[in-house]
């Protein structure tokens, strides 16, 4: 009985430090971040997102905030496979959530901006969701 016990500990500790060392939780503000340039437009970020959804596999689902949005605490929530015609969506949203597809990490970045500029990237990737 006490092997076990022995036993369960270290696993409970290996997965703690397995949950600490593959988590990211990173904010950026200057600079390059992710493969995104600060100081970049609204449309710029988008049409690199369209390029890049080839190589780097996003979710279809993104998550949209403007400040009315914030305030009501209803987000858009859109199916998008950043298409051209899509742009009227995310123009007026200063805030937006992109998830990586991942089979075992809940994986986001999202993309603030201020004025029509990024100004900043928060990475989030973690094996548990917390609230």
């Amino acid at each position: 009985m006490k092997h076990i016990s022995v036993i369960i500990a270290l696993l409970t500790i290996i997965f703690a430090i397995f949950l600490w060392v593959s988590s990211i939780d990173d904010v950026k503000k200057e600079g390059e971040a992710y493969g995104f340039n600060f100081g970049s437009s609204k449309e710029q970020v988008f049409k690199q997102l369209m390029d890049v959804t080839s190589t780097i596999k996003y979710q279809e689902r993104v998550v949209l905030f403007n400040k009315k949005l914030k305030e009501a605490k209803n987000p858009l929530i859109h199916k998008t496979n950043f298409s051209e015609g899509e742009f009227y969506l995310f123009k007026d949203k200063s805030e937006w959530n992109l998830f990586y597809e991942s089979f075992y990490f809940f994986d986001s970045i999202t993309l603030y901006f201020c004025e029509n500029k990024l100004c900043k990237v928060k990475r989030k990737r973690a094996f548990l969701e917390w609230p």
